[in-house]
């Protein structure tokens, strides 16, 4: 009796233990679903200026003002992240955390921009540049 106890108990964690881990990748997921929602928004209206050291810079702005932004990976007090700034690095905004790896590169008139998380998650957003 008390290993079949002892069986059912670690059948139960382990089916615990799985229900965390999927939702872990799906709370990666969610993130990054709230990232291209973000990218989109900061992307509308801008004009590619270039793809630099794996950095996107664009241009936004009105007619009176047009400000460069750049888009890319960076190290934070609590790890690396995906972050919004300005050519000077001031104004910085982490738009995602727990990022491993991202490469920024183009196609002709499409920019890629492919992130990897610490947790393996791996995600592709696509740009079409004006």
């Amino acid at each position: 009796m008390a290993i079949s106890g002892a069986l059912l108990l670690v059948s139960g964690l382990t089916k615990f233990e799985s229900r965390i881990l999927l939702e872990l990748k799906n709370a990666s997921a969610v993130d990054w679903v709230r990232f291209s929602n973000l990218l989109d928004i900061e992307l509308a209206g801008a004009k590619l200026v270039k793809i630099e050291g794996n950095w996107l810079f664009v241009e936004k702005g009105n007619a009176q003002e047009q400000k460069v932004i750049t888009f890319g990976q960076a190290k934070s007090k609590s790890g690396l992240d995906f972050r919004k700034m300005n050519v000077n690095g001031l104004g910085y905004q982490p738009m995602l955390m727990n990022v491993k790896t991202v490469e920024i590169f183009q196609r002709d008139q499409l920019v890629i921009i492919e992130v990897t998380l610490l947790d393996g998650f791996q995600g592709k957003y696509f740009w079409y540049a004006k």
